[in-house]
Parts: structure tokens; C-alpha cells; sequence
């Protein structure tokens, strides 16, 4: 055993970050594009260029898995994902304010939709 005192030891935590699938940070990186990289924006905006994106994505046919909530009888998803995230329900996440002009966390809500589909099918 090494003799180094346990209080210079930093504490393992027991669960790990898991990284970013390379396909998340690529689509966070090409929505930053569309807002030029904007932290604030007003709400106004925000609601244009969500709603632009969100027409978008619905209107692709590799999205079609991602327009509405998981069915609550998928209980293995559901142990599995712990953020649930959709399309609809960003739509309405939009309209609501939750996002409260702060782009950041619209694209986050984005990321979270492709990230979850990496998490489920490694």
C-alpha cells in the first residue's frame, strides 16, 4: 500500500459522467451557428428560431421517433433514461418560457433528444 494520508486522497465519486456521444456535440455545435453563438436573446426570437428548427426536424423522416414522449409502458426505457426529452415536448417548453430567452437551454433540450437515443441504443 502507499503511504500518501487519506486527506490528500480525492473521493471517487460513485457515478461517473457519461461523455457526450460525438453526434451531440456536433449538433450542439451546428445550433450555436444559428444563433451566432448568442447567450440572451429576446423571447420573440427565440420563438422564431425554435419554432424554425422544430418545423424542421419534424418535417424529417429520421425524426419521426423523436416527435412525441416515450409511451409510460416502456419501462425499460425508463429506467434507463432519466431526462426524458421530445420534440413536442420542447415545442411546448418554447412556448411556455421555460427557456426564458437563454438559448443555451433550448439547444441543451435538443442535445438531450439525441443523447438519450445514443444512451438507449449503444
Amino acid at each position: 500500500m502507499s503511504d500518501v494520508p487519506q486527506s490528500l486522497v480525492a473521493p471517487v465519486p460513485d457515478v461517473l459522467p457519461e461523455p457526450e456521444p460525438k453526434q451531440t456535440i456536433a449538433l450542439r455545435k451546428y445550433l450555436e451557428t444559428l444563433c451566432l453563438n448568442e447567450q440572451l436573446i429576446s423571447r420573440d426570437r427565440l420563438l422564431r428560431l425554435g419554432t424554425y428548427i422544430l418545423d424542421y426536424f419534424v418535417s424529417q423522416a429520421w425524426c419521426r421517433p423523436f416527435v412525441n414522449p416515450e409511451d409510460e409502458s416502456a419501462v425499460i426505457y425508463r429506467q434507463i433514461i432519466s431526462r426524458l426529452m421530445d420534440l413536442t415536448t420542447v415545442e411546448h417548453n418554447l412556448w411556455a418560457g421555460e427557456y426564458d430567452g437563454a438559448v443555451s437551454k433550448f439547444y441543451d433540450d435538443l442535445a438531450q433528444i439525441i443523447y438519450n437515443a445514443f444512451k438507449f441504443h449503444p
